[in-house]
């Protein structure tokens, strides 16, 4: 049941702004520590990596997608893994001035 008020809360932190997210994504974090729910807590670590992202905040997304990356390894989920090299590359290509390709 807690899962699935992880989960429940989770979909709709993805979808709100930087400011209104982090106390309920940090919530859910916690929550997923406590009972080592490891799905709840990639997820609330990929929220807090993107929401950094979306504000240009590279630095702490960066950090974000290194703290979870071992995690998210071990879940082996496809999705979780291309979004953390996403936005590490993002990171990476900022701070190196990299242009972005086009096509």
């Amino acid at each position: 049941m807690i899962k699935k008020q992880i989960d429940s809360i989770l979909d709709v932190v993805i979808s709100v702004n930087l400011n209104k997210g982090i106390k309920p994504n940090t919530l859910t974090y916690n929550a997923s520590k406590k009972i080592n729910y490891e799905e709840g807590m990639v997820r609330s670590i990929l929220a807090y990596t993107s929401k950094y992202n979306n504000a240009e905040r590279y630095e702490q997304s960066f950090k974000y997608a290194v703290k979870t990356e071992a995690l998210a390894k071990k879940l082996n989920n496809p999705q979780h893994l291309a979004l953390l090299n996403s936005f590490k590359f993002e990171t990476y290509k900022i701070k190196s001035k990299i242009p972005t390709p086009t096509h």
